[in-house]
């Protein structure tokens, strides 16, 4: 089994002493004090970890396949800061050679502009080399965070594509993950469904309609005739701090304003984050099709519209409407605005 450590850390940080013994604390003790130590295992992430074509944003022969292992769940009730230290553990299976594997921490959350590096830059990365094809190979990687996660904490592993096409690898535990928080103390994720309302016309005080092409083989085909015009926005923060699950309704007012005259304006819920195949993922009670929450808007003059609508099943990192209205003829979109 081969080990390899990188130790980043800088010589004059003084750690917190609940950081000294894992940060661990009583029920009902005051929360943790930052600067702190995470142990953070990758088994705590899932029992493998799925690597995807990162093609399009990756840097060829570094971070062209891609995967995310996440600890989001365990780490939202005491949210990793800047100042702290992140020791990523674990034992990684490859079914394949690989020269070199590029980690990081990033939270790739709406609230983080979809990507930030949580780790502070070091000289050369932090990188694992020489993983042998079907050899266990022990993690153990120190890093210390430089920006504050706001909603999301993984870990992103990623190595290029001269080692053939995207493979998964088992995982296996070294340590108990440690976030500094005893096991009474972590939320228990809620179980029943529940009611949320809340006036989201200031969340959605602007949406831009845009035109929506069909796909082919992952393209839009922007030569074709639209589909229907349609805006995606993330309503995340309107459930609070807690993600929605399944079952929950969203009652919710809307004040707004449209461009153009609308017949039926239509919303569902979708999953629109890197948590799911293609940043895509209905997950309303009736995937596809919409509900029609306000019928014969007109141009330029205020339409209030009061609607409830249900989870069908529990987002993963966040939850968006995904609001549309059929086509007109003539038309090529509209702004949906803030109206008092």
């Amino acid at each position: 089994m081969k080990k390899l450590l990188i130790i980043a850390a800088a010589a004059s940080m003084l750690l917190a002493s609940c950081a000294s013994n894992g940060g661990a604390k009583a029920s009902g003790a005051a929360a943790p004090e930052h600067p702190m130590t995470y142990y953070l295992d990758l088994a705590d992430a899932g029992s493998e970890i799925a690597f995807q074509d990162n093609s399009q944003y990756g840097e060829k022969g570094v971070s062209t396949r891609q995967g995310l292992p996440n600890w989001t769940s365990l780490v939202k009730a005491n949210k990793v800061k800047a100042g702290d230290k992140v020791v990523v553990t674990g034992i990684i299976t490859s079914p394949i050679d690989i020269d070199s594997l590029m980690v990081g921490v990033i939270d790739d959350s709406p609230a983080a502009n979809y990507w930030t590096n949580l780790h502070a830059e070091i000289e050369g990365g932090y990188t694992l080399t020489g993983i042998t094809a079907n050899e266990p190979y022990e993690v153990n990687l120190e890093f210390d965070i430089a920006a504050d996660m706001k909603g999301n904490c993984k870990a992103q592993m990623a190595y290029g594509e001269q080692n053939g096409t995207p493979v998964s690898f088992k995982v296996e535990r070294v340590r108990e993950s440690d976030v500094g928080l005893s096991a009474s103390d972590v939320p228990v994720a809620r179980t029943q469904p529940k009611e949320f309302v809340v006036d989201i016309s200031r969340d959605l005080a602007f949406v831009e309609m845009k035109p929506e092409y069909p796909w082919e083989n992952g393209v839009q085909n922007t030569l074709a005739d639209p589909q229907h015009y349609q805006a995606t926005v993330d309503i995340t923060s309107v459930f609070g701090p807690e993600l929605p699950i399944a079952g929950d309704t969203l009652t919710f007012t809307w004040n707004t304003k449209p461009s153009i005259d609308i017949a039926a304006l239509k919303i569902r819920f979708v999953e629109n984050t890197s948590a799911v195949p293609g940043w895509w993922k209905e997950i309303d009670v009736t995937p596809g099709e919409g509900h029609i929450v306000h019928e014969n808007l007109k141009a330029y003059e205020k339409a209030e519209i009061k609607a409830s609508l249900v989870i069908g099943e529990s987002p993963i990192e966040g939850i968006s409407f995904c609001i549309t209205y059929d086509l007109d003829a003539g038309v090529s979109g509209c702004s949906l605005t803030y109206a008092k």
